[in-house]
């Protein structure tokens, strides 16, 4: 005796349902993701450096230094009298405790850095995470 397979009551609309869900997990990924990484209002050219990648918690915020001296927090240019203010209320709502990421371009003034991590040391920034180009190519 042969006995028919139940026919599915599922619709093609019940198909499209998971996609639709990836779809917008996807833009509520993306959307974070490029609010997480602000990028400095002027072009940087990263030092290079030889030490292997750090492996420490990935950072929160950022600094950048231009070559000509100008100051980006968080993606917004400031003056460097105003940093130490700004870092101190960054680091008020920072309860995960990352570090704070110092990106400088490769021509910038080595005094200029100084005054930016003596500013930072004022506000009470202890945990500065800086980037550069590794290796001879310019890779990593």
């Amino acid at each position: 005796m042969i006995v028919p397979l139940p026919r599915s009551s599922r619709t093609s609309e019940d198909n499209v349902l998971p996609l639709i869900n990836i779809v917008f997990l996807l833009l509520i990924f993306f959307m974070i993701a490029g609010a997480l990484s602000t990028r400095p209002p002027f072009e940087l050219q990263p030092p290079r450096a030889d030490a292997a990648p750090s492996t420490s918690a990935p950072a929160t915020a950022g600094i950048a230094i231009a070559a000509d001296g100008r100051i980006a927090f968080r993606g917004e240019e400031i003056a460097l009298g105003a940093l130490s203010d700004r870092a101190r209320d960054w680091a008020g709502s920072n309860d995960n405790d990352r570090p704070l990421t110092l990106r400088v371009d490769g021509g910038a003034d080595s005094e200029r850095l100084l005054a930016v991590m003596a500013a930072l040391k004022e506000a009470g920034i202890e945990r500065i995470r800086m980037l550069a180009v590794g290796g001879q190519d310019g890779a990593g």
